[in-house]
């Protein structure tokens, strides 16, 4: 858990949804708090009736507090839900939380008609896809089609779609409570068949070299960082394994972390098994792509016997329960894998 959210909300039940399940994680094996941002207003049908940000960099630079706060949600081991409590962060990070503080902060904020929770975790995201999700000729398709369709537009991306697609995105994620998002991009077009176009597939010698140049331009490895890079190939069935191969070979070397889609489909499993004669799991860790430093987007046609790979070796899977819906691909089992 990243950060925390402190809202005011109704005393009645609201629901919180975004495009994604957001998970609430542990990181480091304990969780992290900060406090993030204040937000105002109500839930009703799913839909933020108003909202008001304040504050955005409150507690991340110098110290700000909450003072008497309604309800807070801890997320600890315990479920605990504390009334009338205090909160009082520094530089990004909560460094006191209970009743009646005796603190001095840069700012102080009224907490009693608010509610305080962990902010949220988007585990996996295509937010330059938000310009196309509309599209009328793209509802009701499975997987493969939707992404045939798809990658005939997505071709001509260029910088200011994939900006105003993301600004867009995170603003829809931030009003639902989300405060971390892991954004897949995995579409570069070179706007020079098959699936992906040859237009935005590069050789894997280009790859290796900007991933390398992105990690050491952009990823930080600090406790408490607000931005990390990871190496995600968009999947097996549309990249080499020569690709695969190599970006866990270079994760590996700069400690960053492994994604890609997996398992998602049968018409996924029934082509890998076509093709290279096995599962998408084995394929995977055949490539080695196993590990508590890998986490797979989707996961829904996992067996039993895999099941017990993931857990054993720590490896995660994020849950993507509507586009599961929306694209026919199955129900994940979750409480299984909890």
């Amino acid at each position: 858990v990243k950060h925390y959210l402190l809202g005011i909300a109704p005393f009645s039940v609201c629901y919180l949804v975004s495009y994604n399940l957001e998970v609430l994680v542990k990181t480091d094996g304990y969780p992290r708090y900060a406090l993030f941002t204040v937000i105002g207003g109500c839930l009703t049908n799913c839909v933020l009736d108003y909202i008001a940000i304040f504050h955005l960099d409150m507690g991340v630079f110098g110290a700000a507090v909450a003072t008497g706060i309604s309800q807070l949600v801890t997320c600890d081991d315990s479920d605990r839900v504390l009334t009338q409590v205090d909160i009082l962060c520094k530089n990004g990070f909560i460094e006191k939380l209970g009743p009646n503080l005796d603190a001095t902060a840069d700012r102080t904020i009224d907490g009693s008609h608010m509610l305080c929770y962990p902010g949220l975790v988007n585990t996996h995201h295509h937010l330059y896809q938000v310009f196309s999700r509309n599209l009328a000729k793209v509802q009701n398709m499975e997987l493969f089609d939707w992404l045939k369709t798809l990658y005939e537009i997505w071709k001509n991306l260029d910088s200011d779609v994939i900006r105003l697609s993301s600004l867009t995105g995170m603003g829809e994620l931030m009003k639902h409570g989300c405060t971390t998002c892991f954004d897949h991009h995995y579409v570069f077009p070179a706007h020079a068949g098959g699936l992906p176009p040859d237009s935005v597939v590069q050789t894997v010698e280009e790859i290796m070299r900007d991933s390398a140049r992105v990690i050491e331009q952009y990823h930080d490895p600090s406790y408490g960082a607000m931005h990390r890079v990871a190496l995600a190939p968009c999947s097996p069935f549309s990249v080499s394994a020569d690709l695969l191969r190599e970006s866990a070979i270079l994760a590996r070397q700069y400690g960053v972390r492994l994604h890609t889609h997996l398992c998602e489909t049968k018409d996924e499993e029934n082509f890998m098994l076509q093709r290279e004669g096995v599962r998408p799991l084995e394929y995977m860790e055949r490539l080695g792509w196993i590990g508590k430093d890998v986490w797979y987007a989707h996961g829904i046609h996992f067996n039993d016997e895999e099941l017990r790979v993931l857990a054993k070796t720590g490896t995660g899977v994020a849950h993507c329960p509507i586009s599961n819906m929306k694209l026919y691909s199955g129900i994940a089992r979750i409480p299984e894998m909890l």
